[in-house]
């Protein structure tokens, strides 16, 4: 057996190192690297067979240095066997990876590949896109840290505490994690360095030793924080398309709404005497006697409750999810399609949850339309005819479903928001809850028109 301590001189400790070991013949060697004057092991490598392929060990830099150039190191050596031979390399500095140049990396077994990104001036102006990819479908983890003990060795990748200084993801052939100004941690000018690991995802369990996988690594900055002109674009397709749709339907459904019979001629269809600020003194009687206080509206209630009931649960379960992944930054847990992820004021997709409004503002129109049929309805009942035969064309019409159906497209658009919050598996119910609830209403509408 042999022991050797031997004192290495001039190792740089700002910048990540390198402890490289390989093995040509049988026996066992150990290798352990102290920081001279303390006691704490700095790490070690070991090797028991075998091998010709480098063992290396990415080794931090530490508190102690102060961001200075540190003295001496200890080298342990520890090794027994015939016709041992081995080679020992310590090099300075981690892969640096910079902007716009992706760099191609080979994973393998429990080694943890680490790189050091050194931000420019100006670099929260825009978010930060840190993108892995890969033919292998392998599953391997991708973390970043300023910290560069959250994803020097394979436990400290796997873990996830709630120091909120890390973010990790688990990807099979892609996967990005965005850093901004309002992610945990934050992308500000101020931190000197980022550090990103890969490494693969239980290599002692799912994951064989021998098993390797090839992951590019990118870095480039994406959005602006800019949203004056995606929001209004938006909202003018919206309406454009809104409307337009809407018009479209009152034309098709106006007619059998006005027809009167043969020889009664206009008496009973005089919304035209209406003038527009006439029209609409109706449409506010419709409001506050027939939405609030008369009238059939046993679907539009109901859809109404409903909505509400599972809005408050529902909300709260995809809170705390959300919450949880805030402390801990395990993107696991909310998975992002941080393809198309832009943020706001909070680290959520501000714009995959804007996107919904397409659903809210298509319902007030297709309010709109439903109360301007029922106005018309209540003005051809206030045209002279008796209370009998008043009641029993209100009866006729049920606008109640209308109504319910404008109330599905607000909670389907507000729950989609929600699901849009916190993606997963178990939230993803929410975003599909309402689309059953819009079918059953669709059957109910085809059906509530024949006659």
């Amino acid at each position: 057996m042999t022991r050797v301590a031997q004192s290495v001189s001039r190792f740089d400790l700002i910048l990540l190192s390198d402890l490289k070991l390989s093995l040509l013949f049988l026996g066992f060697l150990q290798l352990s690297l102290y920081q001279q004057g303390e006691s704490s092991l700095l790490g070690h490598v070991d090797v028991s067979e075998q091998t010709s392929v480098w063992n290396t060990l990415s080794i931090c830099p530490t508190g102690f240095t102060n961001n200075q150039n540190t003295g001496e190191k200890l080298l342990s050596v520890v090794g027994k066997g015939i016709g041992l031979s081995f080679t020992v390399q310590i090099t300075e500095g981690a892969s640096e990876i910079a902007l716009d140049k992706p760099q191609t990396v080979n994973v393998r077994g429990d080694e943890v590949c680490v790189f050091q990104f050194i931000p420019p001036q100006g670099i929260s102006d825009k978010q930060l896109d840190i993108t892995a990819t890969s033919e292998s479908k392998v599953a391997a983890y991708l973390k970043v840290s300023q910290n560069c003990k959250e994803v020097d060795v394979q436990k400290d990748l796997e873990s996830i505490d709630y120091k909120k200084e890390s973010l990790r993801l688990s990807f099979a052939t892609k996967g990005r994690i965005t850093l901004s100004r309002v992610s945990i941690p934050p992308l500000t000018d101020s931190v000197p360095k980022w550090f990103i690991g890969i490494g693969l995802k239980n290599p002692s369990s799912d994951v064989k030793l021998s098993e390797s996988k090839s992951v590019k690594l990118r870095l480039t900055r994406s959005f602006d924080y800019n949203y004056a002109a995606p929001i209004c674009a938006l909202f003018f397709v919206l309406f454009l398309v809104g409307i337009l749709v809407s018009v479209i339907a009152c034309f098709l459904f106006e007619e059998p709404l006005t027809q009167v019979k043969p020889g009664e001629g206009d008496q009973f269809n005089n919304n035209a005497d209406l003038t527009c600020r006439g029209f609409f003194v109706e449409m506010l009687k419709v409001i506050s006697y027939h939405w609030f206080s008369f009238g059939p509206k046993t679907f539009s209630y109901i859809t109404g409750i409903v909505g509400n009931v599972l809005m408050v649960g529902a909300f709260q379960f995809v809170f705390a999810n959300w919450d949880t992944m805030i402390q801990n930054g395990d993107r696991d847990n909310c998975y992002y399609n941080d393809f198309c992820y832009r943020v706001a004021n909070h680290d959520i997709p501000f714009n995959l949850m804007l996107s919904n409004l397409t659903y809210i503002v298509h319902s007030l129109i297709l309010v709109v339309w439903v109360l301007i049929l029922e106005t018309k309805v209540n003005v051809r009942c206030q045209s002279g005819r008796d209370a009998l035969e008043a009641t029993a064309i209100k009866k006729r019409y049920c606008f109640s479903i209308g109504y319910a159906f404008s109330w599905g497209l607000v909670f389907e658009g507000l729950f989609s928001t929600l699901y849009h919050f916190c993606p997963s598996r178990f939230t993803f119910q929410f975003d599909s809850a309402f689309m059953f609830i819009i079918a059953g209403l669709t059957v109910l509408l085809l059906y509530n028109g024949i006659e």
